[in-house]
């Protein structure tokens, strides 16, 4: 049985909510794009080992891991968990500054949709293509110069 769901889980919906803002205020969201992201590769994970406890880094190091998922997948999750992990635990900083670039944020974005597109078959999420193509075809005032 196929379970069918929209894009719009709880995390992707806030990541769309901020690249609808202004771009003067985009700057002051980037981290928490990179969390939101983050957040959604690790419940995916979650329900595809059947754990809750887990954070992402140490569901990924279980011998299940390399078992359940193919060696690019694995390999492509182990990068992306450290933006993450910077963006949950990384508070020392400077004033005024955001930890990431805007560039990093759609970057990241980007990268969490097209492993969660490899993801969401392995553990029974579908969402239909018109439903990615209808969030590309939307405009946004956010202009990378």
């Amino acid at each position: 049985m196929k379970l069918r769901i929209g894009i719009y889980f709880g995390q992707f919906n806030i990541i769309y909510a901020y690249l609808k803002m202004q771009p003067g205020d985009f700057d002051w969201v980037t981290r928490e794009i990179i969390h939101m992201g983050g957040l959604h590769l690790e419940s995916l994970i979650k329900r595809l080992f059947n754990i809750d406890r887990f954070p992402l880094g140490q569901a990924l190091a279980s011998p299940l891991a390399k078992f359940k998922l193919d060696s690019q997948l694995y390999l492509n999750l182990k990068e992306i968990i450290k933006p993450y992990n910077n963006a949950k635990h990384h508070l020392d900083h400077k004033k005024d500054t955001h930890l990431f670039s805007v560039e990093c944020a759609i970057l990241y974005y980007l990268s969490v949709r097209k492993i969660s597109l490899k993801l969401m078959p392995i553990v029974h999420l579908y969402t239909l293509a018109e439903v990615w193509d209808s969030l590309d075809s939307e405009s946004t005032d956010l202009i990378l110069g």
